[in-house]
């Protein structure tokens, strides 16, 4: 085949169009944050929102009610200035009161109004709960399945990347039931997708944490950072497993891991890269690991297409319709 000449090509963080991405994370920013209430700061807390909204949470007995007290506790919470301990104990009963009637997404934000402004809070302990206790509250509503199944494959993500397979194994089997329930075609994909990740990493953990020890002793080993980058980038779909891939053993991957990273590839090293990635995706068996080499694949084809011609251009084109 007769390529275009070599030309520098602007790489971005490859795309992922399931699951995770494998982006590079973006820099922290700071913020400053407070630490959750103690025992007495929770009382007196409680006792001010018992005075002032006692009968508003009393008279919330309906569905309807409770997602609107919900929401008001929230909007109320984030007014409060100077006040921390009942600012966090307004975000926490809203979003014990929002999961009590299926209300996901206002939940979800009580949740998230508490991480973004509370010290030594974790993600995992705070939402899993309120999307268990949804599961129960949640009537043969579709759009409420549906939110908590999506709502559930997010905090999976998360627990993926905290190598917590337990949560995550607790929230598949949740996502599982209630994009059942929802009866959404491409809900259900996403979950059988995110399973067949989590069986993976489930069947590869015992040999990760093993190479990781094997790494603390010696750093260059090149089988265990076979094991760890494929682990890391197949699994976790994180882009940090490409180091460990090229000190690896296995000489493609180490190539194509080379590619990957590099910061200004030419365009035939991005089609070399898509068409490498392809191929290996079609000499591996294991259904997660081809899927993230396909992924990778076709972001490559995507950003060398216009820039090839002939043959290569008609099958990179092949390539992405597929």
């Amino acid at each position: 085949m007769q390529k275009s000449e070599p030309a520098p090509t602007e790489k971005p963080p490859s795309d992922a169009t399931t699951g995770t991405t494998l982006e590079a994370p973006a820099p922290p920013t700071a913020t400053i944050k407070n630490d959750p209430p103690d025992k007495a700061q929770r009382d007196n807390a409680q006792k001010k929102i018992g005075e002032i909204l006692g009968a508003d949470i009393a008279d919330a007995k309906t569905a309807a009610r409770k997602s609107e007290l919900a929401k008001k506790l929230l909007s109320v919470g984030r007014e409060t200035r100077g006040d921390p301990p009942t600012r966090f104990l307004l975000y926490e009963h809203a979003g014990e009161i929002a999961a009590s009637c299926a209300d996901v997404e206002t939940a979800m934000r009580a949740a998230d109004a508490i991480l973004e402004e509370f010290t030594r809070v974790d993600s995992l302990d705070l939402k899993e709960p309120l999307l268990q206790k949804a599961a129960v509250a949640v009537s043969r509503n579709k759009a409420q399945h549906a939110a908590i199944a999506s709502a559930s494959l997010d905090l999976l993500e998360a627990a993926i990347t905290a190598d917590k397979l337990e949560v995550a194994d607790r929230l598949w089997k949740l996502a599982q039931s209630e994009s059942k329930s929802a009866g959404e075609s491409t809900l259900k994909m996403r979950t059988d997708t995110v399973g067949e990740t989590l069986a993976f990493l489930r069947s590869q953990a015992a040999e990760y944490h093993k190479q990781r020890e094997t790494l603390e002793r010696d750093p260059k080993n090149p089988e265990a950072n076979s094991v760890i980058g494929r682990y890391l980038l197949f699994g976790k779909r994180q882009r940090e497993g490409l180091l460990n891939l090229q000190r690896g053993s296995d000489e493609t991957l180490k190539r194509l891991a080379e590619l990957e990273a590099a910061e200004k590839p030419t365009t035939a090293e991005m089609y070399d890269l898509a068409e490498g990635w392809r191929k290996q995706a079609d000499s591996t068996k294991e259904v997660a690991e081809r899927r993230t080499m396909l992924e990778l694949a076709l972001s490559a084809y995507r950003q060398c297409v216009n820039e090839i011609s002939g043959l290569d251009r008609a099958n990179a084109n092949k390539q992405i319709e597929k």
